[in-house]
């Protein structure tokens, strides 16, 4: 009977860790401004089979937080208009069932967030295991354990949305992929097919694996045709017989998976209901393409409304109706806060920055590191051992082609709205750095006092990278790197679900309490909670445009970050600024930020992300 390998033990550990840490988020955190969306949704799919909430988003997340709900039978908001006639009513339901229907709010989200954390718990094992066939059971958990304490993936790894779902997804099928490439045979096509059919059911963006895998095919394709002694067999007819095998895998994906999944989430959901809200929802899909673009465009639309006439199509029609809501947002994109500034069109450099600023600054370091060590031993004599593979049909290359492929996708989106659309890149990178860090290590085994300096010098990164997260706890969602200014100065740089998607509320509730005289106080904020169901008679709901909370009697104002950064923003682009909703009557007489002159000084930061104002 074979051991357990002592890296499966240490692997678990920091599973644990990372676990505890997302289950005292869970418990802390309120709700951001998806979930109070996606919970109720999941909840409707597994308990009634009705998939009218939510179709921009697949269900595999929704799936997994519903389902513990099922236990505790929650109130559900059946007979009000936003469930019964309303066009997709999500957010009007989700704000009944977790505050008004008689539901504890807080019991709702922790356990609705407990299958999201398996499925982040399940991420990191698998990755462990890819990762250790390519480096060992030792150098694989340097990748994970990094994987598993980013902040980024703790802010995320809990919550009900879909982007670490994604992650696995983009994860566990570019595996199957690999495998494949060595070996195209029908155990690997249907492997494959599988393994894509899952990660279809964890976000659209998924179906980028096709035109990668297509990319990744070509390539190996060229360096075979084009090398000194071009491979047995390779001719135009194997590579025609590869691409006729992917197409196979889609079919798979398609049919045999996503098929199946959204039939039986549809089962309850009314025919006659399914093609009206079709029809709502594609009578203005539109593509601001070129004219024969938009046809085509509008085509493809009225292909699926007639797919969702019909019994047989009709779960195809519910998944095509969110590939073509998502396919419509990415075109058009949305307005986003950035450096300053408000657009409604999307920066190159947004994604490229945030990378650079919310990953903590060891982890630049180290990723630096490698990169220079992989390209100092890739300039000296060939060494026999450890050598990466830069076959184009290796697991190492379908990793790091991986890398500049989504960031080209990334890059290009208008959707400017979160670091968290980087998740599903991250672990390629830290994979890639490991492989690279540990091939320029083993090139200076000669050089004993080099080898033991960058040693030295990877082991104080991790150090400090460990002190770094804990000391960022529990503000993981809010998180940026020194280099940034810190956690606490993120709102320069971007809001939304990088810095403020609405998890501070309960921390308002707890300052509050330690702060008797703040009563009443007009709330502005931005997120999946409830103001008034957290802070009672207290809370009063305010915006900007109402004027000076000081005229109704109320000498206190809490604001989010995501509310009041944007609206004192420079608008470019286009974007137009109305003037009452700017903040104008609060910012005289107040010390403008050092480091954000448009925005006044609050008199307290609750946290990151909540601003609180003294309006004597």
């Amino acid at each position: 009977m074979s051991r357990v390998h002592p890296g499966w033990l240490i692997v678990s550990i920091i599973v644990l860790v990372s676990a505890g840490v997302m289950l005292g988020l869970a418990r802390s955190d309120s709700a951001t401004f998806d979930e109070k969306a996606h919970l109720p949704a999941g909840y409707s799919y597994v308990r009634f089979g009705d998939y009218r909430l939510n179709p921009e988003h697949p269900p595999l997340t929704k799936i997994l937080a519903g389902l513990p709900l099922l236990a505790l039978r929650p109130n559900f908001p059946e007979q009000d208009p936003a469930w019964t006639s309303a066009w997709n009513g999500e957010w009007q339901v989700g704000e009944q069932f977790l505050y008004h229907n008689g539901n504890d709010a807080g019991t709702l989200l922790f356990w609705g967030r407990f299958g999201p954390i398996l499925l982040s718990l399940s991420l990191l094992f698998f990755f462990y295991f890819w990762a250790r066939r390519l480096t060992g059971p030792w150098v694989a958990l340097l990748p994970t354990a990094v994987l598993a304490l980013s902040p980024v993936f703790l802010a995320n790894g809990h919550y009900v949305t879909t982007d670490v779902a994604a992650t696995l997804g983009f994860l566990l099928a570019n595996f199957f992929f690999a495998r494949f490439l060595k070996d195209p045979s029908a155990t690997t096509i249907v492997q494959t097919g599988l393994a894509a059919g899952l990660a279809l059911l964890a976000k659209f963006s998924t179906i980028l694996l096709w035109p990668f895998w297509v990319l990744i095919i070509s390539l190996a394709f060229l360096c075979d045709r084009f090398r000194p002694r071009p491979a047995v067999g390779n001719t135009g007819k194997t590579f025609l017989r590869r691409l006729t095998a992917l197409a196979a895998t889609l079919g798979i994906a398609y049919f045999l998976v996503v098929y199946p999944v959204y039939g039986f989430l549809v089962r309850g959901y009314p025919p006659d209901r399914q093609l009206r809200d079709t029809r709502t929802v594609l009578a203005t899909f539109e593509c601001h393409l070129p004219p024969l673009a938009c046809r085509t465009a509008r085509l493809v639309a009225d292909t699926n409304i007639v797919l969702a006439e019909h019994s047989w199509t009709r779960p195809l029609a519910q998944y095509n109706l969110g590939v073509l809501m998502t396919l419509q947002r990415s075109v058009l994109g949305d307005t986003s806060y950035f450096r300053g500034t408000v657009s409604p069109r999307g920066s190159p450099a947004y994604f490229p920055f945030l990378f650079l600023v919310k990953e903590p600054t060891p982890i630049l370091i180290l990723l630096a590191a490698s990169i220079a060590a992989a390209l100092l031993a890739l300039g000296r004599r060939p060494h026999r051992t450890n050598r990466p593979s830069w076959d184009c049909r290796s697991d190492q290359a379908v990793l790091f082609l991986f890398i500049p492929f989504y960031f080209w996708v990334s890059i290009r989106s208008p959707l400017n709205i979160g670091y968290r659309h980087l998740l599903p890149v991250l672990p390629s990178i830290y994979l890639c750095a490991t492989l690279a860090l540990r091939y320029g290590l083993d090139r200076l085994k000669n050089n004993r006092r080099g080898y033991l300096l960058g040693r030295l010098g990877a082991a104080v990164c991790l150090i400090w990278f460990g002190l770094s997260v804990a000391l960022a706890h529990p503000f993981y969602l809010s998180y940026f790197n020194s280099l940034a200014g810190g956690t606490w100065r993120g709102y320069r740089y971007a809001v939304d679900s990088s810095y403020d998607w609405g998890q501070d509320l309960l921390r308002l509730k707890s300052w509050l309490a330690e702060h008797p005289e703040v009563d009443p106080i007009a709330v502005d904020y931005f997120g999946g909670g409830d103001p008034v169901y957290y802070l009672g008679d207290r809370a009063v709901l305010w915006r900007s445009a109402r004027g000076d909370p000081r005229r109704a009697g109320i000498h206190w104002l809490a604001v989010s970050a995501n509310t009041l950064a944007p609206a004192r923003a420079e608008a470019r682009n286009g974007y137009v600024s109305h003037p009452q909703d700017n903040y104008d009557w609060l910012a005289p007489g107040r010390t403008a930020l050092p480091d954000a002159p448009n925005l006044p000084q609050p008199d307290w930061q609750v946290s990151p992300t909540i601003w609180v104002y003294h309006l004597p």
